[in-house]
């Protein structure tokens, strides 16, 4: 029987069967890595990160050598995971605490925690009442289980045909550019050719595709079809470019949806807790609530993976004269997973929540985030031929340059920035730095993004 030995200590310096890897130089450690991981993304090349900076908004990384240390400026958060900043005390602390306690016995749902109760309370507290929740891991599995919830819901109403009979429907619309996760379900929302999709069939082929933001191609299915389960939309496309709709757009996505009988679905997995400058993104529409909403990312407080799906228990097409509640559409048995409701997922999301409310990150990302948004396009304005765009919502930027994404990313990381390239063409630059970056940082990251782009001219 093999066997390992592994010495090393907290801080990463691991020795594996006699292989001390902090002696590799970050090129040759990058290549070994190659060799024992998926090749499914391209990593940056000579850079690794090696903990947190010494501010929240920072992470310490090693740039080709591992005694080559400096701090950087994180404006990825793990795509949105460390809203609350890196090395966050006030959410790390209770999660470990509650890993070494007492009452940190793993149970299963059967048992559920004490955890569970305050947890689940604050957090559908937080979206305004009405709903009930589920954990999962990632934020995929939230979407994969509102899509779930969708059509059992769809065949609870109009009757349920034996499997075989079932044909493509009931279907699902979506976005063209959507990102919604990886999970084989959520795959088949990927438009056809997209190379997220190619290679993992056969779908349901239970999805049709409408570009976002135009609410006449959603009327016009929602007209013609009687087979539609729900509408499925990120309020602000993320991995699509930091799309953002018309201010009236989702609330008459919501309005005919209600018309039609079909179900409202929000993906707020990245842009939830705080980002937009609210503590979701609805919010900046009155009276606006989703029938179904999927979380994830900072519901964990970047302290270990958590998502969730809220469902509505009073779901209603006739005004109010016959209310559904949607989860119990599931029942014991058809739903479920090994550490849904974990006692430690509980803590995270109680200890987010509460730093979430306490430090009042939506307002912080919405004063700090109109001030970079406005520094940036001042930028566009003296570059406008190597700018082309800048928008965003709160501390969820985006902005399209006539230079190719990598290269731009990697000259940013030069200097002392991290910010990925996304959207049609990775001509994008996703900014999502913490919410509680200061504003001078932020101004400070605006001038280095000008010395990365005068760097690539020369």
């Amino acid at each position: 029987m093999p066997k390992v030995e592994i010495e090393g200590d907290l801080n990463g310096c691991f020795t594996v069967n006699g292989v001390d890897f902090s002696l590799l130089t970050v090129e040759n450690w990058q290549a070994v890595l190659a060799t024992l991981t998926a090749p499914i993304y391209q990593p940056m090349d000579g850079w690794v990160p090696v903990g947190r900076g010494s501010e929240p908004w920072l992470l310490r990384v090693a740039h080709k050598t591992f005694d080559n240390v400096r701090d950087i400026i994180d404006c990825q958060t793990m795509y949105s995971t460390a809203n609350a900043g890196h090395g966050n005390m006030d959410i790390l602390l209770p999660v470990a605490l509650q890993t070494l306690h007492e009452s940190g016995a793993r149970t299963g749902n059967a048992l559920p925690n004490i955890l569970q109760l305050p947890a689940f309370f604050a957090l559908t507290g937080l979206v305004g009442g009405g709903y009930r929740v589920m954990t999962k891991l990632g934020g995929g599995e939230a979407v994969e289980t509102a899509i779930k919830l969708a059509r059992t819901f769809f065949w609870a109403l109009h009757g349920e045909p034996a499997e075989e009979h079932m044909g493509h429907g009931p279907y699902l619309v979506v976005a063209k550019s959507c990102f919604h996760g990886r999970p084989l379900g959520v795959t088949s929302t990927f438009e056809r050719g997209d190379p997220s999709r190619d290679g993992f069939g056969p779908f349901a082929d239970a999805t049709i595709w409408v570009p976002f933001n135009d609410i006449g191609a959603l009327y016009n299915v929602l007209h013609t079809r009687t087979d539609i389960a729900a509408v499925l939309l990120e309020p602000i496309q993320g991995e699509g470019g930091i799309n953002i709709p018309d201010d009236d757009y989702l609330p008459k996505v919501a309005a005919l949806c209600r018309e039609h009988g079909v179900l409202f679905i929000l993906d707020e997995v990245q842009t939830g807790f705080g980002r937009t400058g609210k503590n979701f993104a609805f919010e900046h529409h009155d009276g606006l609530k989703p029938d179904i909403l999927a979380l994830g990312k900072a519901l964990g407080g970047g302290a270990l993976s958590a998502s969730a799906t809220l469902a509505r228990t009073d779901v209603s097409f006739d005004g109010g004269k016959t209310t559904h509640d949607l989860f119990s559409y599931f029942g014991p048995g058809r739903e479920g997973q090994t550490w849904l409701g974990a006692d430690t997922v509980c803590m995270a999301i109680l200890a987010s929540i509460k730093e979430l409310c306490d430090k009042d990150h939506a307002a912080l990302a919405a004063e700090n985030g109109a001030r970079f948004i406005a520094e940036l396009k001042e930028l566009q304005e003296k570059y406008p031929r190597l700018i082309t765009d800048v928008r965003g919502k709160g501390l969820m930027v985006g902005a399209d340059f006539t230079i190719p994404g990598r290269a731009l990313s990697h000259a940013l990381l030069d200097e002392g920035v991290w910010a990925y390239y996304t959207g049609k063409g990775k001509k994008t630059l996703r900014f999502l730095p913490p919410l509680v970056t200061p504003p001078e940082v932020l101004s400070d990251v605006v001038v280095r993004l000008e010395r990365a782009l005068l760097r690539l001219l020369r």
